[in-house]
């Protein structure tokens, strides 16, 4: 595989979690029955669950927009058993993120718990398109704080919380997180949005709202990444639009220590392979020995 070469140039730690790369495949893109290489990046984030399982929002669940795309799935899934059987099939290919959500602050310890044959948890308290968990406590730092530490408490296992960008009070959400002992945050998880089919009068999505991502978001969510890091003491893993390894420079630029390819392995499934490929070959022409020497960068200037 192309990327072994580029091992010590790209290798980071995440809240005592060693990748290869900084490059991590975001919740909802990869499954089981997927074409994709997961061995290219540095971990796969799992897709979200619970702990008994969610039926996900009605169709359409997902919808083409200019620089992007909204989708309502809801969080479908099988409940944490099902997961379990499947990490089971994948182990060793290679590391393997859970994504835990419930519609209770006691649903998520529940889950955590019963988790087997993962290398981290990403906390995920900001899916936009479901009205009973996500957002709903993501926007509180005091939830936040308490799913971050029950979580916590009974893993053994690095903890990443999934921030919503759909909030005022980014920074004390985050540091929310970081005072409940959480390994590292994500910024961010998708914006709320909605399609209208002007012919009907009605909502496109059959959920009504959805999550925006692709490179639209990409402006948006650099500069809360840039905010974060002012003052957070935590690793950053930024997530929004990523297309390029050009998106991945600036992302590090602005204070992340990894990134989240999303909605571009849907546009190209080699995405990750040619990333790599740019970013070595960024590093080797500015003579630059580690990706995290640029690490905000901005903030220096």
């Amino acid at each position: 595989m192309q990327w072994r070469c580029f091992l010590n140039k790209l290798n980071v730690n995440i809240g005592g979690l060693e990748l290869k790369n900084p490059l991590l495949l975001a919740s909802g893109v990869w499954d089981t029955d997927s074409p994709v290489e997961i061995e290219v990046y540095g971990a796969v984030i799992l897709k979200g669950v619970n702990l008994n399982g969610r039926k996900g929002n009605p169709p359409p669940r997902i919808y083409d927009i200019q620089c992007g795309v909204i989708n309502s799935i809801g969080l479908e899934n099988g409940g944490v058993d099902e997961l379990n059987r499947k990490i089971e099939k994948i182990k060793g290919r290679t590391k393997l993120i859970a994504n835990i959500f419930g519609s209770t602050v006691e649903e998520y310890k529940d889950v955590a718990e019963r988790l087997k044959g993962i290398d981290g948890i990403e906390i995920n308290v900001s899916c936009p398109n479901v009205k009973d968990s996500g957002i709903a406590f993501g926007r509180s730092p005091e939830y936040v704080e308490r799913i971050a530490a029950l979580v916590k408490k009974v893993s053994n296992v690095p903890v990443f919380v999934k921030l919503t960008p759909d909030t005022d009070r980014l920074e004390d959400i985050a540091l929310a997180a970081e005072k409940a002992g959480a390994d590292a945050v994500v910024c961010a998880n998708t914006y709320t949005g909605m399609a209208i089919d002007i012919n009907t009068g009605k909502p496109i999505l059959g959920g009504t709202t959805g999550g925006v991502s692709g490179p639209c978001i990409k402006p948006l969510t650099v500069y809360r990444v840039w905010k974060l890091r002012r003052v957070l003491k935590i690793p950053i893993i930024a997530s929004g639009g990523i297309a390029s390894w050009q998106d991945v420079i600036e992302y590090i630029m602005a204070g992340a220590d990894a990134v989240e390819i999303g909605s571009i392995i849907f546009r190209n499934l080699d995405a990750g392979t040619e990333i790599i490929s740019g970013l070595n070959k960024y590093l080797e022409e500015k003579n630059i020995h580690h990706i995290l020497d640029i690490r905000g960068g901005v903030h220096d200037g």
